[in-house]
């Protein structure tokens, strides 16, 4: 009965740990994309870059050459962590200066090295009808 006790103590610290680690993991995934979002507000490729693998480049010049604001925010997202891999699946709404654009569902790939993480992929649908969140962004 003592090792089963034991092992309950050691695993419950175990799990205390993972969770702490998974918290601050996934703190830093969202101000990844995060920093992509900003990024795309204001239209500095270097900071779409700091958060983009370097497999995903193109992603870059699409939005600096933009003359307009495009603003992207996420709602509620769902943060998947395990190892060096992250995915995130989250509403999103986009704003073209003022004007509501769409919204839709953004799923993130994201892939950690060097501790840094990287967004690897992403994905999206996209709809203008049965959206939430369609208020002009305040920032």
């Amino acid at each position: 009965m003592r090792l089963l006790s034991d092992d309950l103590g050691i695993t419950t610290c175990l799990v205390a740990s993972l969770a702490h680690a998974q918290s601050s993991d996934r703190a830093t995934v969202l101000a990844t994309v995060q920093r992509l979002f900003d990024g795309m507000r204001t239209r500095d490729s270097a900071l779409i870059a700091s958060a983009l693998d370097s497999s995903v480049t193109a992603f870059v010049a699409r939005f600096a050459r933009r003359a307009d604001t495009v603003t992207e925010r996420i709602f509620e997202p769902d943060v998947r962590i395990d190892g060096p891999i992250a995915q995130v699946w989250a509403y999103f709404t986009v704003h073209v200066g003022q004007a509501f654009l769409q919204c839709g569902t953004d799923a993130f790939t994201l892939a950690k090295a060097d501790d840094t993480w990287k967004i690897t992929h992403t994905t999206f649908s996209r709809r203008t009808r049965g959206c939430t969140h369609t208020e002009p962004p305040t920032k």
